[in-house]
């Protein structure tokens, strides 16, 4: 029984290794990719960007660290919009660093 088992993930980590990826990761997305996105990718853009802040600046404010997302989100916007092929990845770092330089964390 645990060979059947053994082999049945083996073959399924096998097709799972073979098949495509269907979508493009978000650290190889262009600015251009980032300003289309509608809908599901608009949010995983979103989740990105919040996701990207929180690990840079901590969850303790939930309220200050949305509204940071919101402000990197839209400046990131503006940016993306003149800039179209630059790497969405970078921009957000660009200006998640900004961010944390004027964060409310208190220096320890």
């Amino acid at each position: 029984m645990r060979s059947r088992i053994s082999m049945f993930a083996g073959v399924a980590l096998a097709v799972a290794a073979m098949t495509p990826a269907s979508a493009e990761p978000l650290a190889l997305a262009s600015c251009a990719k980032f300003t289309a996105a509608r809908d599901d990718k608009a949010a995983l853009f979103a989740g990105y960007i919040y996701g990207f802040l929180a690990a840079r600046l901590g969850t303790q404010d939930e309220k200050r660290l949305t509204a940071a997302a919101l402000k990197v989100r839209s400046s990131a916007l503006d940016f993306c919009r003149k800039n179209e092929n630059a790497v969405f990845v970078k921009v957000v770092g660009a200006l998640a660093a900004d961010v944390a330089k004027k964060s409310w964390i208190p220096k320890l």
